[in-house]
């Protein structure tokens, strides 16, 4: 399970100026200028003018993630003398060739921070060479991709404390905005509720890229795996009871076939309908991509899908039909995959059983 919280409200701006400021006056206390720690770690590779150290105590949980740092200290990389700037390329080509050669990364995030608002907290330019795997909850996120997405999430928060206070009309009808179509009576007859859902405001939605936060907080809050969560690949709808988030569901798209996983409702949210809602959502849209079958992993709520038709399967048969899936490429690669009750649904048969 992850939790992740990132809070953005000014404050990390302020301790990154204190932090910058800090080291200004007290050049002996810069870590990167005295490298007094380099010799600590793992890995240090130099040339004439650079060193790259890579040290697993400061990592922060990006494994095998590294720095390249001039050895004159300058503040940026707008600081660089042209030979540095040449020799930290040379040093980057270096550092690439162990790193696929040691930990085999199916990518790579290499930036500079500049200046405190640009996250940059100690005034020596070092270059940050993170690699990246395909099994990361992160994967596909670059740097440039977080920041359009947390001006557009921030956005959608703002329309969603209006919608909030705005008080939706009591007899609004729920719709399912992955197509844009409001659910039938029959439909909405179907699905369990404690309080009707017509004195709600129910809706459910295709999650943006901006979403994913959201969605990985609900499924931390509900105690499943974040690990392997990715938009790539991947259609994730929302469920908001009264404007909040209560649930979501995932996607994950192969040939001809479907995997549902991360079904998640919150527990304040429950009895009211959105489970069945999303699982209903990820079924049509995988009779609308054309899929013959859908699959989903689930060891403990075997009951709960046989009354939407699901029957078990092998492993191996769901690990041969979506075998670029990320979850199953995560649980190949951590152990698990064999040790998961697997379900199918056949949606061609269903669909061919009324003709």
């Amino acid at each position: 399970m992850m939790d992740v919280t990132v809070k953005l409200d000014g404050t990390l701006l302020a301790k990154r100026q204190q932090e910058w400021a800090h080291h200004l006056a007290n050049p002996a206390e810069n870590p990167l200028s005295t490298r007094a720690d380099f010799e600590g770690g793992e890995i240090v590779l130099e040339n004439d003018l650079c060193v790259y150290t890579y040290d697993s105590r400061y990592t922060d949980g990006l494994p095998y993630s590294g720095l390249i740092v001039t050895k004159r200290p300058c503040a940026t990389v707008f600081d660089l003398t042209p030979a540095e700037a040449a020799a930290t390329h040379a040093l980057l080509i270096e550092v690439k060739a162990h790193l696929d050669a040691v930990v085999r990364p199916d990518g790579y995030t290499v930036g500079w921070n500049v200046n405190p608002a640009g996250g940059q907290h100690i005034p020596h330019v070092h270059l940050h060479v993170i690699p990246r795997w395909n099994i990361d909850a992160a994967a596909g996120m670059g740097l440039r991709w977080f920041f359009r997405q947390v001006a557009v999430q921030e956005e959608e928060q703002k329309r969603r404390r209006r919608l909030a206070e705005a008080h939706a009309p009591a007899d609004l009808t729920p719709v399912s905005e992955f197509e844009g179509v409001p659910m039938t009576a029959t439909e909405l007859a179907t699905i369990p509720a404690v309080l009707p859902l017509t004195q709600q405001h129910v809706k459910l939605r295709e999650a943006l890229p901006a979403d994913f936060p959201v969605i990985l907080d609900l499924l931390a809050r509900c105690g499943l795996h974040t690990s392997s969560v990715t938009p790539e690949g991947s259609t994730y709808w929302i469920a908001e009871l009264n404007g909040v988030p209560g649930g979501c569901i995932g996607l994950e798209h192969g040939q001809g076939v479907s995997l549902i996983r991360s079904t998640a409702v919150l527990p304040g949210s429950r009895s009211q309908g959105l489970g069945r809602a999303l699982v209903r959502s990820a079924l049509t849209q995988a009779s609308l991509r054309g899929d013959h079958t859908v699959y989903l992993f689930s060891q403990e709520a075997g009951d709960y899908w046989r009354r939407f038709g699901f029957v078990p399967t092998s492993g191996d048969e769901l690990s041969a039909a979506l075998s670029d899936a990320p979850q199953v490429k995560s649980g190949l690669c951590r152990g698990w995959i064999n040790e998961e009750q697997a379900w199918k649904f056949e949606l061609l048969q269903r669909g061919s059983a009324g003709q």
